[in-house]
């Protein structure tokens, strides 16, 4: 990670103690679906050069909400799935998601926000016998994004949601023919819509989904250039929190 993003990961944290004094702290807990495809493109030693893989797991993590409207918020995402493609050998797929982030609400139901998010991939291959490979790609960086929500009732709304993220990701590959130690940047974008209900004054349920593409350029290490890598998640979510 870079010092200027430490950085700033660290201010979201020290940020929100003062900007919270009066709050509400909301646990939540949910259960995700992620739809997975990685590219390598051309310059990738492979006969197949695309990834598509799937998991199911679980989030956790919890919101802050203060009287001033600005909120702090952290979530991590963790499964297991299943891999096709790049090889003939198929096997196990790994993700992990962790993303932190304040933001501030306004009038007419707009919403801007600003954090620093993580994702990390693991592919195993498996010959039947031992696992014979294993590639790994892990993206870090910042993002900046705003949304609007629209009243459906008085406990319930729609809200739609887009975001820019600036990332740097490390593809990792381990096998007995080859090792690929490459890294890349990307100016990617992601798309969210999600159903929000309050239920007995304190639950919170909350339904969506988003769509997240991350072209990285260049990408190369020192003996190998393995050229852009296209990275493409769709997920379906559902949460509940609970309001203290």
């Amino acid at each position: 990670m870079k010092f200027s993003t430490k950085i700033l990961a660290a201010a979201l944290i020290v940020l929100p103690v003062s900007a919270l004094a009066d709050y509400n702290f909301i646990p939540k807990l949910g259960i995700g679906h992620k739809s997975y495809s990685l590219d390598m493109g051309k310059g990738f030693p492979s006969n197949k050069n695309v990834i598509n893989a799937s998991v199911t797991g679980v989030s956790w993590g919890f919101t802050v909400v203060s009287s001033s409207k600005w909120y702090f918020d952290f979530e991590q995402f963790g499964g297991t799935g299943t891999h096709e493609g790049l090889t003939a050998e198929d096997g196990d797929f790994v993700r992990q998601d962790i993303s932190l982030s304040i933001g501030r609400s306004f009038d007419e139901g707009y919403t801007a926000f600003a954090g620093f998010r993580h994702g990390g991939s693991e592919f195993q291959f498996d010959n039947g016998v031992t696992k014979s490979a294993e590639l790994d790609n892990d993206s870090v960086g910042l993002f900046v994004g705003g949304a609007k929500s629209f009243v459906l009732s008085s406990t319930s709304n729609i809200a739609l949601s887009g975001a820019i993220a600036s990332l740097t990701a490390e593809f990792k590959s381990f096998d007995t023919g080859t090792a690929i130690d490459a890294t890349g940047d990307t100016i990617g974008y992601s798309l969210g819509v999600a159903w929000n209900k309050r239920f007995a004054k304190k639950w919170n349920l909350s339904v969506g989904g988003r769509y997240q593409s991350y072209t990285y350029t260049d990408v190369k290490d020192d003996t190998t250039v393995i050229g852009d890598q296209s990275e493409t998640i769709t997920s379906l979510y559902a949460k509940m929190g609970y309001i203290f």
